[in-house]
Parts: structure tokens; sequence; C-alpha cells
């Protein structure tokens, strides 16, 4: 198990190493998409994105989604506040045809046959905020497969603490190993290599 310091860390040495951080998130998104399974052809996905890292990775997942998939992607974050990477990978969306961009839950339909939380991740600092808080609803009232990248939104990566809303999940894909906050929920986690350099 991991911490957030301790792989705050291992990324910054992997980036000394070579490896970019826009790279790191490209390998993220794209282990995202391809848990998924390959019978994907024409399924329905909505994915829940922050302007962190976290939403970085759910952009990248919806590009490689798309290929093969009707994907609508929910923004939830503050354009303002994007990370260099997220931002980049905003941008390889937007004007992509094959991607729907809402900003509100209530765009959202009430069912699809994936639903990705890309919120926040190991991001989580403080209580949510409303915006936050309406997503996780319309996320967690949605039918269909739940998956979480790398934490569920509203769970503190650390603790494993739980805020007064959460996203569920019915997977949770966490990056390099697990996290110290997912310790009871580990038989619903799989741990993906994306490229960290040790």
């Amino acid at each position: 198990m991991i911490s957030v310091e301790e792989m705050t860390h291992l990324e910054e040495e992997t980036r000394r190493k070579g490896v970019s951080a826009l790279k790191l998130m490209e390998n993220a998104g794209k282990k995202v998409a391809q848990a998924l399974g390959t019978n994907i052809l024409g399924k329905k996905v909505a994915i829940f994105c922050g302007h962190g890292n976290n939403g970085g990775d759910g952009f990248v997942t919806a590009r490689y989604l798309a290929f093969h998939c009707k994907v609508t992607v929910l923004f939830v974050g503050n354009e303002d506040r994007f990370k260099t990477e997220a931002r980049i990978n905003f941008e390889s969306i937007r004007s992509n045809k094959r991607i729907k961009i809402v900003t509100t839950p209530e765009d959202l339909d009430n069912q699809y046959d994936f639903v990705i939380d890309a919120m926040v991740g190991t991001g989580l600092d403080g209580p949510l905020d409303e915006n936050l808080k309406k997503a996780i609803m319309k996320y967690n009232l949605i039918e269909g497969k739940k998956i979480c990248v790398d934490i569920p939104t509203g769970v503190n990566p650390d603790t494993g603490e739980v805020s007064e809303l959460s996203c569920n999940y019915d997977i949770i894909i966490t990056f390099h190993d697990i996290k110290q906050g997912l310790e009871k929920m580990k038989d619903k986690v799989l741990i993906a290599d994306i490229g960290i350099k040790t």
C-alpha cells in the first residue's frame, strides 16, 4: 500500500527519469479504457471529470473509448484551475465530434452501460463543494456499471474516511499500488501499471 505523499514522490522521480506527466496521464487513461473489456462497441458511457489530474485521466479515457463507444463527459470542474496536462487533454476532446461534453448533471441520461468517476481521485482536500455533491448524487442515481479512477470521489485516499457523500463503485482502478484509503475496498480494486519508475 502507498500514501498520497509517497505516490507523489514516485511520480516526481519518474518524471526526473524521463517519463513526462503527460505520458503518465496518457497511460492511466488508456488503462481505464482497457478495463472496460473488449466487447464495448456501441456501448454508452458517461465520464464525470474534474479539473485536476484525475479529470485528465478521464479525458484520455474518453478519447480512447470514443473510437468504440458513445461517450458523454460531464465536466464538473473549473477551467481556470486546470492542471497543464489536464488542460491539454481537455482541449483534445473538446474538438472531438464523437464526444459530447456537458456541464450540468441534468444533461445526463439516467442509464449508461458504464459510469466512470474521474472527478477528484487522490486530490480530495477538505469538504466537497456543492457542484461535486450534485455530481456525486447524479452519478449514484445513474444505472450502469460504476468505475472509479484511482479512488472514489468522497473517500480520503490516505485514511479511507468517507465524506457525507461518495461515489458508489463496482470496480476501482488505481495506479501503481493500492492507496492506503482503499484497504477496506481492496476486493474491488484493480491495480494498473502506468509506467512509474521505482
